[in-house]
């Protein structure tokens, strides 16, 4: 029986679809300056083509993305603070 392959974000991918599977990287795509997301282009656009109109070394960006959809998300610990007005 073969282990299940996790999904890689690859450079062939478009933009949109890449945003529309994995929301959690939208912020690599903004901490980056690229603000073209939002455009039409990103329809269309493979990320190769649209972070290296950027200048941005596309294999290190598919790296973060990837990096970033293979965290797991961590259980959150409940905090509660108590407010005390004054």
């Amino acid at each position: 029986m073969k282990a299940k392959k996790a999904k890689k974000i690859k450079k062939e991918h478009l933009i949109l679809d890449v945003l529309q599977q994995y929301p959690e990287t939208f912020d690599i795509f903004i901490d980056h300056g690229i603000g073209c997301i939002g455009c039409r282009a990103a329809e269309f656009e493979s990320i190769e083509q649209g972070i290296g109109m950027h200048g941005i070394d596309v294999d290190k960006f598919v790296v973060l993305l990837n990096e970033k959809i293979a965290l797991k998300p961590k259980k959150a610990i409940k905090k509660t603070k108590k407010v005390v007005k004054k």
